[in-house]
Order: structure tokens, then C-alpha cells, then sequence
């Protein structure tokens, strides 16, 4: 599986405008991260309908994050821009099996387990997380410890996990 260019983008402007508090300047945001500015206007469209960003507009205008970056989930960006985290079809909530094997597939029960630890691990990142400088020994001994590690105690509320039962 490979995201899209197109999250690579939101998660990097997200992180952007954590770093940079207040409103910046598109134009900034679109030269420091390298994306085509028109580019960014179209993401900045469909990060403000998810609430992630606020877009301000005029001389001064620009975006600013939505909501603290402790709060934005790597799973909420994720599943906006791909507009799934399934890893196959079958894990739709459709549940659509080709072949009709959903339940008893031994392919898929490898697939449910792989999306049930996908799916942890990325509503365990935190865009502020992500600001944290971590080499991948120190990134790979948390994702062994589970994602919980990634996010801070104190944001371990039923707002943050809005889309999710039991999760952190």
C-alpha cells in the first residue's frame, strides 16, 4: 500500500502550520513544503470542511490549524484525503468479498489483524507527535510498546477518539 502524494502534503502542511502558530501565509506554506500552490488552495478546501485547518482570508489571510495539533490524528488525515484506511476491500464496512469468503478466509482473518494494528498505530500519531525528532530505532521501540506511547496522556479524551470505541 502507498498513501498518496496528496496526504504526504496535508500531513506536512498540518505539521507546518503546528510549528508556525497563527495564521500563515498559503504562498509560505507552499514554498517551504515544496507543494504547487493551486495544489494546496484544493487541499486547504477539503482540510477546512474536515475542521482540521481554518482558512483567513484578505492581505493578511491564510490557514491556521483548526484545532491543536494534539488533537489532529494521523487516522483523521488519512482516512479525509485516501477517503479509506482499509488495507484491502473486504475490510470496507461493506464487507464486500468477491468471492464471498469474508468470514471464513483465511486471508482476510491476516488482513483484519493487519488493519486492526494499522488502524491503532494511526490514530496514535498526533500531528504534534509527528514534530517530535525521533530516530527510526526510537519510532520503531514505541510502535512495539503500541501507539499509545506517541500521544500525550492528557488528550486521552472521548472527543479524540470521536470515531473509535476503546482506542488509545
Amino acid at each position: 500500500m502507498q498513501l498518496k502524494v496528496t496526504t504526504d502534503y496535508a500531513v506536512r502542511t498540518l505539521m507546518y502550520l503546528a510549528r508556525h502558530k497563527g495564521i500563515v501565509p498559503i504562498a509560505e506554506i507552499a514554498e517551504a513544503m515544496n507543494i504547487p500552490e493551486k495544489y494546496l488552495n484544493r487541499l486547504g478546501l477539503a482540510l477546512r470542511d474536515e475542521g482540521l485547518i481554518v482558512t483567513h482570508r484578505g492581505k493578511n489571510g491564510g490557514y491556521s490549524l483548526g484545532r491543536p495539533p494534539e488533537r489532529i490524528r494521523l487516522y483523521d488525515v488519512v482516512a479525509l484525503v485516501e477517503g479509506t484506511v482499509a488495507l484491502n476491500r473486504c475490510l470496507e464496512e461493506d464487507g464486500y468479498c468477491g468471492r464471498d469468503t469474508a468470514g471464513s478466509c483465511t486471508v482476510y482473518k491476516c488482513y483484519s489483524v493487519m488493519q486492526k494494528k494499522w488502524e491503532n498505530f494511526l490514530k496514535g500519531v498526533t500531528i504534534d507527535s509527528l514534530l517530535t525528532e525521533l530516530s527510526e530505532e526510537e519510532i520503531e521501540k514505541r510502535i512495539e510498546n503500541g501507539p499509545v506511547h506517541l500521544v500525550k496522556e492528557k488528550f486521552r479524551d472521548p472527543i479524540f477518539n470521536r470515531k473509535a470505541v476503546g482506542v488509545v
